[in-house]
């Protein structure tokens, strides 16, 4: 399907970007293409001199949360952070996202600066396939308090000891079966996107995006048989906060995509299962998974 109405989000003052960005609205700007540009980005655009202002009035100024009616396709310019933002904001309406690297290791934006134009080229035209990636749902019921928060997550729920912590104790099951208490620093609970990020830096494996599988990797357990397991992506995941705190010991918290939902305390239970919804990744034709980790992670080189 050719896209008509396109949403661009960018990482903000940060002048690579910057220039990438006002490259690909002047090019976006000769085609017959609805375009809207998220408030952040928009400024960008204004202060950097490097787009005519008078121009840009062709263009729709709106928020994230307003691309779920307006647009077709987003384009976003970042890091993976970024990515992992919009898709926080957007990613029910199921719209397709386009990542194209302006930060750092840039597993989900994997789309080369200099290989932008050409790649949208293509994508305006409809040539691309779409990848959708699993999602999870957390649901958080602390004992004291009646409000259930809850939150999606495109990487990792993270349960994690508070900076004046000691180990932490997390009973876990699935399906109502237990598996582990695990003592800890913490657990990461990841799907298979998130395989590649903390969880890989706690000595989780990778796990292939299409793969139908739910991660728990625990962080520096007390017992280092305490391995990562690979779960099928249909188990309910429950677990309880069992540590008793200390004085002056502050707990742990529970974060989302690396955004904190709350902070935890003895008893309360943490819910995790596979969301309702996916989020869908633009993948230019061709697109190579194993590449991808070869480049990123510089498998094979030396030195």
């Amino acid at each position: 399907m050719k896209p008509e109405r396109i949403g661009i989000v960018s990482i903000p003052n940060r002048e690579k970007c910057t220039r990438l960005l006002c490259e690909i609205v002047k090019w976006l700007s000769k085609r017959d293409l609805s375009v809207c540009i998220d408030v952040e980005t928009y400024t960008d655009i204004e202060k950097s001199h490097l787009f005519p202002k008078e121009n840009l009035s062709e263009f729709v100024n709106c928020s994230i949360e307003d691309f779920q009616s307006l647009v077709d396709l987003i384009i976003v310019l970042g890091g993976d952070g970024t990515m992992l933002r919009v898709a926080r904001q957007t990613g029910k309406a199921g719209i397709p996202m386009l990542g194209i690297n302006c930060g750092g290791l840039g597993f989900l934006t994997d789309i080369k600066a200099e290989e932008a134009i050409p790649i949208l080229e293509e994508i305006v035209n409809g040539k691309y396939t779409l990848d959708e990636r699993m999602v999870l749902h957390a649901r958080v019921q602390q004992k004291d308090n009646m409000d259930i928060k809850s939150s999606f997550a495109l990487n990792d729920i993270v349960i994690y000891k508070g900076s004046q912590s000691g180990l932490i104790e997390l009973y876990a099951s699935v399906d109502g079966k237990w598996i582990n208490t695990f003592l800890s620093d913490g657990l990461i609970i990841a799907t298979p996107t998130g395989s590649t990020a903390y969880s890989l830096s706690a000595g989780g494996p990778i796990i292939h995006p299409s793969l139908h599988a739910i991660l728990i990797t625990p962080i520096c357990p007390h017992i280092i048989t305490n391995c990562p397991i690979v779960i099928s992506d249909q188990g309910k995941i429950e677990i309880t906060v069992q540590k008793k705190w200390k004085e002056n010991d502050d707990g742990c918290l529970i974060s989302s995509d690396d955004q904190m939902l709350a902070r935890l305390a003895s008893d309360d239970r943490i819910e995790i299962s596979k969301a309702a919804h996916t989020v869908k990744l633009i993948q230019p034709k061709g697109n190579n998974y194993y590449q991808i980790l070869r480049s990123k992670l510089k498998w094979g080189e030396r030195g």
